[in-house]
């Protein structure tokens, strides 16, 4: 029997919601984060964040789904590069990384598409969401910032969802984020669950093993010495 092929998703992020799109679905799913979670573009309460989506995964049924997220253009900073000798790149990307507001940033150019642009944006902010969808088993193959797609993306289309999992080779190459996962490593990490799993329950096992022979070690030792206060009795006479 051959294997189900995984399940698609683009997931398009802001600084207020979050828009899922999948082919077999109707409508654009859509989850606001509330100010007390998500605020300024960082994570205030991460545990309220998991509960949040564990619960909007679970309520849609996405379990084992492939995501690829959409970055809205209010989720990052992007400096439009010019070719000419006068602009002097280091420089300027320099200066431009010192105006962002977020001391552990994520950067990247990207060829747009009528333009080069050079992208920053928070990489605890996008960890966090990443690491939140992770937990609940979706495997987030990569994040994009929207103007590699096109200018202006408001939110999450199904035009604009088909065009991204049309391209999803591209999108894994040009990922803000480098820690991305492989299949290997999906698989490897189910692997090393089990062989865990299974070095607990032999351990488990020795362990009791090793219980059951001291005490009949201990049993032993002391039926031979009984024997031995039998046979000492024995030999004494009297005066």
């Amino acid at each position: 029997m051959l294997p189900q092929p995984q399940k698609q998703a683009v997931l398009f992020l802001t600084n207020d919601r979050m828009e899922l799109y999948m082919p077999d679905m109707a409508n654009i799913l859509t989850y606001y984060f509330s100010d007390k979670i998500v605020r300024d573009l960082e994570v205030v309460d991460q545990v309220a964040l998991d509960l949040d989506i564990q619960s909007f995964v679970t309520r849609n049924q996405l379990f084992s789904v492939e995501v690829y997220i959409l970055l809205s253009e209010t989720v990052y900073f992007a400096k439009d590069l010019v070719e000419d000798p006068s602009f002097h790149l280091d420089i300027e990307i320099g200066k431009f990384i010192e105006n962002v507001p977020f001391e552990n940033t994520t950067s990247r150019i990207y060829k747009a598409v009528n333009t080069t642009k050079f992208v920053v944006a928070n990489k605890d902010f996008l960890e966090a969401i990443r690491v939140a969808l992770v937990n609940q088993g979706l495997l987030v193959w990569a994040v994009v910032p929207a103007c590699i797609v096109g200018e202006g993306i408001l939110s999450l289309t199904r035009q604009t969802g088909e065009h991204v999992l049309a391209k999803t080779d591209i999108m894994k190459q040009n990922t803000l984020l480098s820690e991305m996962p492989s299949m290997q490593s999906a698989s490897q990490k189910q692997n090393a669950k089990k062989e865990k799993k299974q070095t607990g329950i032999l351990l488990a096992v020795f362990i009791i093993l090793l219980i059951i022979l001291g005490i009949m070690l201990y049993q032993n030792a002391k039926s031979q010495s009984g024997r031995g206060n039998q046979s000492t009795s024995r030999g004494l006479t009297p005066l």
